[in-house]
This record gives structure tokens, sequence and C-alpha cells, in this order.
């Protein structure tokens, strides 16, 4: 479980655990992701706490590998890694379109190449990312243009794994969550709250176990035949 010191990513690990599943938690936070690894293991599971920057591929291939050794293997992998991105185009630095870029949707390239060979040898697996509904929006309340291309690559590469690890029974599913209340976004919206929330259906905004649930069902047997699906987790603000 990457990004999983705050937010989603917490909220995920624990509700995993609680599943039955035991979690290693990476993020760059090395003491928010031990903190997570204790909680999980207070819930009855087991836990590694993995810290390191999943863009960077000497950190995933060293995190790849404590699991592997640890564990002989992942059979779940859900990729949250991410950070967010506001400013026009002109205003965005090279700088900052790589680094967005690399977190959001580099590092899934780089946790699956480490990873998904494991799950191919026991032809069993699920692999569940995590996108955004800025991905079918272009822009979202929170970020712009860049962000959502991000974004847009985590749905493209989903829903091409899919394809490609289907004979090996992976499934590759990403969810899509809308405006979750998230210390990335807090500020936002307690700016701009009060008139976002008037078009979401639902009345309210998102909180991380919306999320943690959905993302719990699909690396379930429940879901053994869903693959390549991208699931909207935004209080009905984005359809289809």
């Amino acid at each position: 479980m990457t990004g999983a010191s705050k937010g989603i990513g917490r909220a995920t690990a624990l509700a995993l655990a609680q599943a039955g599943i035991d979690v290693a938690v990476n993020a760059r936070d090395t003491s928010g992701t031990e903190e997570v690894a204790q909680a999980v293991r207070e819930l009855g599971r087991q836990s590694l706490a993995v810290p390191g920057d999943v863009a960077v591929p000497e950190d995933v291939r060293s995190l790849a590998q404590r699991v592997v050794d640890a564990w002989g293997g992942v059979d779940i992998l859900v990729n949250n890694a991410g950070i967010t991105h506001s400013g026009s185009l002109v205003e965005t630095t090279d700088e900052a379109w790589e680094r967005l870029m690399d977190v959001n949707s580099r590092s899934m390239f780089l946790t699956c190449r480490e990873l998904v060979p494991h799950m191919m040898e026991r032809r069993w697996g699920r692999i569940i990312n995590v996108a955004s509904m800025t991905a079918r929006l272009g822009r979202g309340f929170v970020g712009s243009a860049s962000y959502g291309a991000s974004k847009g690559a985590v749905v493209s590469f989903t829903r091409g794994l899919a394809k490609e690890f289907g004979p090996y029974d992976i499934t590759v599913n990403a969810v899509a969550p809308g405006v979750i209340v998230t210390d990335m976004n807090r500020d936002y919206l307690a700016e701009h709250g009060e008139r976002v929330v008037e078009g979401i259906p639902l009345a309210r905004f998102g909180e991380p176990d919306d999320v943690a649930g959905v993302i719990v069902f699909l690396a379930s047997d429940a879901a053994g035949y869903i693959t390549g699906a991208i699931i909207d987790v935004n209080g009905g603000l984005v359809f289809g």
C-alpha cells in the first residue's frame, strides 16, 4: 500500500487489516509509516513499514525486495501515493510537471514492474490504482490541467494492464475519488467548500473511509470478475 501514512492511504491500510489482510505500509514519511504499521498490528494483522519514495526506482526495488523477503510476494497492490498541483499551464515549471508525473503516474509503473511478476507466478493478484475524477474533467477543484493529465495516465495505464494481465487471473482496477476531506485539500475546502458542496448530489464531501471501502471490495474475491473498471467515488458529482 503506497502513500499510506495519512488520508485515503491510512484509511485503506486499516480497512484492509480489518478485512483480514496483512499490509506493507509505504510512504515517504518514516514516522507516519511506522505509526500506521503499528495500527495494523493492533488490529491483529502482520505489517511491515517500508518507507521510501515510490517515484525513485531504487527505492521501489528496495521496498519490493523487503516485502518479498518477508512474505514471499504480494497478492494485492494498492497504488495510492500522489501529490497535487495548482496553477495555470504558464505558471507550471519543468520541475513541478516532472515531479507531478513521477509521483502520480510513473510510481505506478515502477511498483507494478517490480511486484506483478510475483503475481504472475502465483497466477492471482489484485491491483487497485487511485486515480481522480479530474481524469474525466481535465482539471479539478484542487489542481490544474497538469494534475488531471497525471491522473488521466493512471486511467489509461489501469485499462492497459487489465488486458495484459487478465490471463494470469490478475485484476486491475482504479477508483476515482471526488472531493475527499484530506490534509491535501483541507485548506481549499475551508475557503471554498460551501460553494463546492452545492454541486454534489449527496450534499457532503467524501471521507477517506468512503474510498477505502471500495478499494477493499476490489481487493476481495467478490470482485474477481471486475477488471479494467474505473469506479467513481464522488457522491454523484461526476457521472460516467
